[in-house]
Order: C-alpha cells, then sequence, then structure tokens
C-alpha cells in the first residue's frame, strides 16, 4: 500500500479531531513525502498527544468529580443546620420571604449489618456470560447455540523504548 492511500485512510480520523488540530494540512503536506517513516513518526506524536489529552480529561474529571462530592456534602451539611433550628425553635414549618422549610417524618429503613447472614431471597442475582468460558469451550471443539466466532483480526500495539 503507498503513502498516499493510508494517509487516505487516515484522512476521515483526522476530519473527526480537526477541531482540536489543523490535521488536514498536515495530511495535505504529507501526501507529497514518500518516506512512511516520517509519517510514522507523525502519527506516534499524534498519538503521544490524544493520550495526554486523554489523561488530562481524566484527571479533570476525576478532580471535578470530588468537587462535586465536597459540594454535596456541605449542602447536607446546610441542610441539616437549618432543619436543627427549626427544630431547636419547635416548628413544623417556616414560611420565609424566598424559601420555605419545613420537617417530616422518614420512613424507618433496614441497615444491613452482616450481607452474610441475610437468607437467598434478599439478593438479586445479575446473569452475565462468562465470555472466558465460553472461549474455552469453543476451543474445546464444543458448538455453542447463540455463539459465532468472528475472523479476528490485528492489533497495534506501540511501545515506547
Amino acid at each position: 500500500m503507498k503513502l498516499n492511500e493510508l494517509i487516505e485512510q487516515v484522512r476521515p480520523l483526522a476530519k473527526e479531531l480537526s477541531q482540536y488540530e489543523d490535521i488536514e494540512l498536515k495530511l495535505d503536506t504529507l501526501e507529497a513525502e514518500t518516506d512512511y517513516k516520517r509519517f510514522l513518526n507523525w502519527l506516534y506524536e499524534w498519538l503521544c498527544n490524544e493520550e495526554a489529552r486523554e489523561q488530562s480529561q481524566k484527571d479533570r474529571m476525576d478532580a471535578l468529580a470530588a468537587r462535586k462530592k465536597a459540594t454535596a456534602n456541605r449542602i447536607g451539611r446546610v441542610k441539616d443546620m437549618m432543619g436543627a433550628i427549626l427544630i431547636a425553635v419547635g416548628e413544623d414549618k417556616l414560611v420565609m420571604d424566598e424559601y420555605t422549610i419545613s420537617k417530616r417524618k422518614v420512613s424507618p429503613k433496614p441497615i444491613i449489618q452482616n450481607e452474610d447472614a441475610l437468607p437467598d431471597e434478599y439478593f438479586r442475582v445479575t446473569r452475565s456470560v462468562d465470555k472466558r468460558a465460553v472461549n474455552d469451550a469453543i476451543k474445546d471443539g464444543k458448538q455453542i447455540d447463540g455463539v459465532v466466532m468472528d475472523n479476528g483480526g490485528t492489533s497495534i500495539t506501540v511501545r515506547r523504548t
């Protein structure tokens, strides 16, 4: 396969990601080149940048999740304080200019102290396919209804040196 053909295969991905970089321009300049190693180096650099972007987004999402949890905890503490004040003044309901605060009875709920002591009837069972067992059975020559094998494929590994 020629470099130009490879570039045409990469072009749809480039269009998808073009919102981040001017990839189309880079592909256009690569079309004139014939050195596939330079093309691979450019793709590797692109891969590294995308992996760094992905890690950065994950880190940001983790940080935002932690902030969201902290905010939810603060909201809970403020509501607890407002409820404590309502109880301290002996009111069931207070109507204010911008809000109404009231208390209500909450139904008792069970607190599970030892799951192992519970009878089976109080558990939900989730059914899922054991793909490893299916694969092993097929390798051993078993025919399994509802299962077909794909043709496999190729996996690309990029190791950093």
